[in-house]
């Protein structure tokens, strides 16, 4: 699957964030992105990425007032990517997970039947 908005950060390897923080600071959103590295891999474990907040438009304030802001286009549209590509990992190992806990029922219950063919085998 394609995350264009992540590419356009950068972000070459999307397979391998595992979590993100956003914060915001004065007048700049920034994006922190955790990636889970395979043993002595030299690519960096975290990257961040600073967005400017720009004026929320036909908004006018008193003089002297805090002007209002929203967030960079770009950190939207990367907020989504982001999300959804979580949301299919963490669908994907609750899967895994789901999938090992059925293998492992089924092979008790093999085992279980086994222990009673032989037992069977043994009265004969």
């Amino acid at each position: 699957m394609s995350y264009p908005a992540l590419k356009n950060l950068g972000v070459n390897r999307p397979h391998e964030i595992s979590s993100y923080t956003l914060y915001s600071n004065n007048e700049v959103d920034t994006l922190r992105i955790r990636y889970t590295r395979q043993k002595g891999s030299l690519l960096p474990t975290v990257k961040k990425f600073n967005f400017p907040r720009r004026p929320l438009p036909g908004v006018q304030l008193n003089p002297g007032a805090t002007n209002l802001t929203e967030i960079s286009p770009a950190l939207e549209d990367a907020l989504a990517e982001l999300t959804k590509l979580l949301q299919k990992n963490k669908s994907e190992q609750n899967k895994k997970a789901e999938l090992i806990q059925e293998l492992t029922e089924f092979e008790a219950y093999v085992a279980d039947r086994i222990s009673e063919l032989k037992a069977e085998i043994e009265q004969l």
